[in-house]
């Protein structure tokens, strides 16, 4: 089930909005999607590096992350 916001961080974020999170190192991305999983509340992040060009896409639980 897709949802239009998710709490981040003592905020609100929604599609399009940049949060971080730790995999290994700080992250950062773009809100893609929200959804609701069995493990909680989980963004879909679309990611860029900019040093292969490569774009691709993570998914995190919304209490792992925070606004960027």
């Amino acid at each position: 089930m897709n949802l239009s916001s998710a709490l981040v961080d003592g905020g609100f974020v929604k599609a399009g909005d940049g949060v971080g999170f730790k995999d290994g190192y700080e992250q950062y991305g773009e809100v893609a999607k929200i959804t609701r999983g069995s493990w909680g509340i989980v963004l879909t992040i679309d990611m860029y590096n900019s040093t292969t060009g490569d774009s691709y896409t993570v998914e995190q639980r919304a209490e792992d992350c925070w606004k960027n």
